[in-house]
């Protein structure tokens, strides 16, 4: 016998018009068959909603492990490129191409530059400034700071403007955040 019907009434598969068995599970199928029963169509809504699932579990999952392979790899440079800083501006003040007391203001100004740089690289991995406000203003801030003190620039308003800029950056994040679109 020949089906004219669209699913097996056993496991809800489609079955191929002129067929006389399920492509699926092999059961015979039969003209007074009705079609598939509710108990197939739910086993199969429930079967295709479990591997959306888990499709979406398995891409959540990669997009995890690559923000903390990310994390890792831009923790490694900033840490890197800290102690090699370190590393230059100790071995300039020992060689005496820097004085020593000008040394922490070598030292922040390229604490600063690395700061300002890692903003700007997680800005770039996530395709927004916003989030990474911060890290670039405070990167500049110790840049400047730094900066000062080898130009001489007078450094009786820079608790105020230090304090002033904190509050921006605060007011932006609380502010800003609810333009952000949540996940």
């Amino acid at each position: 016998m020949l089906s004219s019907e669209k699913f097996c009434r056993h496991c809800g598969a489609e079955i191929p018009q002129d067929s006389a068995f399920c492509p699926k599970c092999g059961s015979p199928i039969s003209f007074d068959q009705a079609g598939p029963s509710a108990q197939a169509r739910r086993k199969k809504a429930e079967k295709g909603e479990k591997r959306e699932k888990e499709e979406k579990g398995e891409n959540e999952g990669e997009k995890q492990e690559e923000k903390e392979r990310e994390g890792s790899v831009s923790g490694a440079l900033f840490g890197g490129g800290v102690l090699i800083w370190l590393g230059v501006t100790f071995y300039l003040a020992t060689s005496g191409q820097i004085a020593w007391s000008k040394w922490w203001l070598s030292f922040m100004s390229g604490l600063g530059v690395l700061l300002v740089l890692l903003g700007l690289y997680y800005s770039l991995r996530s395709r927004s400034l916003f989030p990474f406000f911060g890290i670039v203003i405070g990167g500049a801030i110790i840049l400047i700071i730094g900066l000062s003190g080898f130009y001489a620039i007078s450094t009786e308003l820079w608790p105020v403007m230090i304090i002033l800029l904190g509050l921006v950056v605060i007011l932006v994040g609380l502010f800003g955040r609810r333009r952000v679109p949540k996940p």
